[in-house]
C-alpha cells in the first residue's frame, strides 16, 4: 500500500514539474487542468508565464448599468444625481469613483471596482437589473476560486493590458491563430459547426473595449473610463454608463 502511494505522490510531482515547465507562445491554448482556460496573447522571454484571455471571447455590454427610475427604487439619496436632467441620469457617477487608475495592474483595479459593486448593492436596494454584464461576467468566470485574491483570478484587463492584446491581434494575428486552433483540435468538446462556434464565440470583434482605468483626477466631475478602438489601437475616454462596449477577461498564468 505504501509502496503504490509513494508512486502516485512521485506520479503527481512529476506531473507539477512538467507543468511548471511547460512553455507557451502567443495563440497557444491554455489549459490548467482545474478549469482556468483561455488564449495566450502574453509571454515571458522563457515563455513560461504571461497572460491567457478567457474563452469565450464575444462578450459585450455596460461597465454599470442603472436608470433614474432604478435610483429612486434604490433609495439612493437626492443629493446624489439632483443636479442632472431625470430624463438622461444613469448611476451617479460620483458614487463609481474608486481611484482604479493603474494603467498596466487590472487586477488592482478590478478589485477596487468590485469591492465598490459589492458595497453599492449592499447599500441600495439595486435589483438584478442593476447588474452589468460584466459583473455577471465576473462572477461566472471566479465561481470556483472565490477566495482567491484577484492577482490569481479573471479581471477586466487595464489599458496598457489591452494594449498588449491589441499588438497579439495585429501583430501575431491571433484571430487566425486561435480560429487554426479551433478548427484542428477538440479543446471545446464536439461542435459540428466549428466555423459558426468561432464566428459568433472566439472571433475578436472590431470595436470599442472596456478597461478598467480610470482616468485620473476625473472624480469632481464625472470618472471617466479608458477604452481602446480595437479598428486601430487608439486609446480614448467614456463615462461608465449608457455605452454598450466589448469587454473581454484576463488572466495570469
Amino acid at each position: 500500500m505504501k509502496k503504490i502511494m509513494l508512486v502516485i505522490l512521485m506520479s503527481c510531482i512529476s506531473m507539477l514539474a512538467m507543468a511548471q515547465n511547460k512553455t507557451y507562445k502567443i495563440g497557444d491554448y491554455y489549459n490548467d487542468g482545474n478549469g482556468v482556460r483561455g488564449y495566450v496573447f502574453e509571454v515571458s522571454a522563457d515563455g513560461r508565464h504571461g497572460k491567457i484571455v478567457q474563452c469565450r471571447l464575444r462578450n459585450g455590454g455596460k461597465l454599470l448599468d442603472a436608470g433614474y427610475p432604478d435610483l429612486i427604487k434604490a433609495g439612493v439619496p437626492e443629493m446624489r444625481y439632483s443636479n442632472g436632467e431625470p430624463a438622461y441620469i444613469g448611476l451617479p457617477v460620483q458614487l463609481l469613483w474608486v481611484g482604479a487608475t493603474s494603467k498596466t495592474d487590472g487586477a488592482a483595479n478590478t478589485e477596487k471596482l468590485w469591492n465598490r459593486w459589492k458595497e453599492l448593492k449592499s447599500k441600495y436596494n439595486f435589483g438584478k437589473t442593476y447588474l452589468s454584464d460584466i459583473e455577471e461576467a465576473l462572477k461566472n468566470a471566479n465561481y470556483y476560486d472565490a477566495l482567491s485574491p484577484w492577482s490569481e483570478k479573471w479581471y477586466i484587463p487595464a489599458i496598457e493590458e489591452l494594449n498588449s492584446f491589441y499588438a497579439a491581434v495585429v501583430q501575431d494575428d491571433l484571430n487566425q491563430l486561435i480560429k487554426d486552433d479551433v478548427m484542428n483540435s477538440d479543446h471545446m468538446g464536439e461542435i459540428s459547426d466549428k466555423e459558426s462556434f468561432w464566428e459568433k464565440f472566439l472571433k475578436i470583434p472590431q470595436g470599442l473595449f472596456w478597461s478598467s482605468t480610470q482616468l485620473p483626477d476625473s472624480e469632481k466631475q464625472e470618472p471617466l473610463w479608458f477604452v481602446l478602438d480595437m479598428r486601430d489601437g487608439t486609446d480614448c475616454v467614456y463615462e461608465p454608463n449608457g455605452w454598450r462596449y466589448w469587454f473581454i477577461l484576463i488572466r495570469r498564468f
